[in-house]
């Protein structure tokens, strides 16, 4: 199976809505109050539980989709919502 090749255009437009999905994972953090400085050992209860998680996630991708259909970007919309649905899946 060939790889398609990508636009310069569609490169960009992919590597700005990851770098918006990954400032957004930031400040999801952040608002968690989960310091990155803290100890290695892993609270469990100030962790979110994994549907809470995937839900944050699921939200944050379904808004970048919005804004890659809004700007006619269809091919990486759709990449996205794949990607979203094998992370779903678990595989």
């Amino acid at each position: 199976m060939r790889k398609k090749k990508y636009t310069k255009k569609e490169k960009e437009l992919r590597d700005q809505s990851i770098q918006r999905i990954l400032n957004d994972k930031d400040e999801l953090i952040r608002n968690l109050n989960i310091k990155k400085e803290e100890s290695a050992w892993i609270k469990i209860h100030e962790m979110p539980l994994w549907a809470e998680a995937i839900l944050e996630i699921e939200g944050l991708v379904n808004e970048e989709v919005s804004r890659l259909k809004k700007k006619d970007d269809v091919k990486t919309a759709a990449l996205l919502t794949k990607c979203l649905t094998v992370i779903k899946r678990g595989y």
